[in-house]
This record gives C-alpha cells, structure tokens and sequence, in this order.
C-alpha cells in the first residue's frame, strides 16, 4: 500500500480577513498563540454538539420530464446555489469544460499532503492499480475565505487562508471503526453492486480481500466547505441505504450534528440549507434541497 504521490502544492491567488472571534463561553474552541483556531470535539463529538435536523421533505426538486425521453440531467457532477434563489447545475453529460483564469494577485504555496492511497497486484499476469478497500483519501474543499484540506486518516479539518495560513483547525479524537470480516464484504459488495454476476466478479472481489490490510476505517467519510466558511464532516459508513450524521462547524466554532436522509450526494451547504444529488427507483438523478430546522434531530 502506499499514498500517491506525497506531494500536492495548492496555490490560491487572494488575500482573505481574518475570522471573528469566538464567542464568549464557547467552551469547544481555543486560540493559539499563532493566531490559529482550535476546535477539539473531542472523543465522543456527538455528546457534546447540538442535534438539528433537516425538514421531512425538500422545498425545492429539480428533475428530468416524465414525458421527456431525453436525460437533461445526467452525469450531474456540481450544483451551485446563486443570488435571488437560482441554482446552477454542472452537468457532466455534455463533456465540457469552462476554464476561467484567476484574476491575477499572487501566488502563495500551503504545503504538501499525501495523495489518495493505492494497491497493486497481479490479475491474469497483469499488473493492476486500484484503491483499496478502506483506503485512506486526500479532500480538499473551497471555502469562501481560503480552502479546507483534510487527510481521512485521521479526524482533523485545516483551514488555510488565501494566503496559505492556518486559520483553524477542526479536529476530533473519536476512535475510527474495526474492519470486521462482516464490514469487508459489504464494503466488496457495496463496490461491485452493480456488476454482472459471474466468475470475473467472483476474482475481482477475491482480489479485494487480498490487497485489503487497514483494521480500520477511514476517520470520516466525507468533507463539504459551507458558504459561511466553516466545514461538515461526514461520518464513515458504506453504502447509500441508510442517513448518516454530518458535524458542521461554523467559523466561529459552533458545533451541531445533522442527519441527512439516505442517498443525498450533498453538493452544496448553505446557513439553513443542504443541496444535493439523489437518484429515484429508476436511477434518474434529481436534485433535492432540503431546509436545516433547529433543535430537532435524533437524540436531541
């Protein structure tokens, strides 16, 4: 196994303010004295942020026509929400591809991270690439302000201004999960569940439990940048069937958990609101945004 490549340069071309202070009794956040926000959850986050929950139905649905045979929506790979209620939608069905040059400023190095992690093996006398089971991942998200980076093999978020400096850090030292034999096959299955049924998938899932060596699972499962400029975390489970809990973190350090229903690709976080990607019972896409209502989510 081995992390490719371990060197990654981001550059960004703006100089950004620096964060509100904390408010007063936020016992989750300090500053250091680099000027840098810390926000420890702790080992058992969900104890101690508070519960939301998201209404029981999305206010707004953006889908194909029923009695249109053409997939308008297809391949979707970004949705943004702009002024005066609008949504945007990247659609990947088109092939194309918009670059916008930076408008001009100057450049500032953040530093150097591991790639995403791959195995290697032999299959039918080839020399195969792949990633993993469990592999570990490298995320990188923009933020309003600057971008969020963060390596799942461990629960830490960092921050980085336009500049390249840390501004926050959003950490927890809550224990990732075992790897069980159980979790392993439903993580193959989960991997190949739409594959043809026959003895090449029956070798290719093999060839999975054979290159799989982490006892752990990744820390997260997900990062997402929210328009405030602070981060949801989501928390590491396989597949698609069931809700899984987000921690958000606001720029301030204010902490919460939310569970978004199952199947929700969320592509955008806003101050009350979640948007995403979800697919109905014929594996059309539709785009589903949800309103984030206070103090009502489980366990709350």
């Amino acid at each position: 196994m081995r992390r490719l490549p371990p060197l990654l340069t981001l550059t960004l071309a703006a100089a950004c303010a620096q964060d509100a202070a904390p408010p007063p009794g936020d016992l989750t956040t300090v500053v250091d004295s680099a000027d840098v926000r810390i926000v420890d959850l702790g080992a058992v986050p969900l104890d101690i942020v508070d519960r939301r929950a998201v209404a029981p139905e999305p206010d707004l649905v953006i889908r194909n026509r029923e009695d249109d045979a053409s997939s308008v929506l297809s391949d979707v790979r970004d949705v943004e929400v702009l002024p005066q209620g609008r949504v945007a939608v990247v659609n990947g069905s088109g092939n194309e591809i918009l670059a916008i040059p930076p408008a001009g400023g100057s450049v500032h190095p953040i530093g150097t991270w591991p790639g995403g992690e791959l195995a290697m093996f032999r299959h039918d006398g080839l020399l195969d690439v792949t990633q993993p089971p469990f592999g570990r991942r490298l995320y990188i998200v923009p933020a309003p302000d600057g971008l969020w980076i963060a390596d799942d093999d461990r629960w830490e978020a960092r921050k980085y201004s336009a500049r390249g400096e840390l501004r926050m850090v959003v950490r927890s030292s809550a224990s990732p999960a075992a790897v069980t034999d159980e979790l392993l096959e439903a993580f193959i299955s989960e991997r190949y569940r739409d594959a043809v049924e026959g003895p090449a998938l029956e070798d290719m899932k093999q060839d999975q439990r054979e290159i799989a060596r982490h006892t752990t699972t990744p820390s997260f499962d997900r990062i997402v940048g929210t328009t405030d400029g602070g981060v949801a975390v989501r928390e590491f489970g396989v597949g698609t069937a069931s809700p899984r809990i987000w921690i958000t973190v606001q720029p301030s350090g204010t902490a919460a958990a939310i569970e978004l229903p199952a199947g929700l690709a969320v592509k955008r976080w806003g101050p009350d609101w979640v948007i995403g990607i979800v697919r109905d019972e014929l594996d059309r896409e539709e785009i589903h945004r949800y309103r984030i209502l206070a103090g009502a989510g489980p366990g709350s």
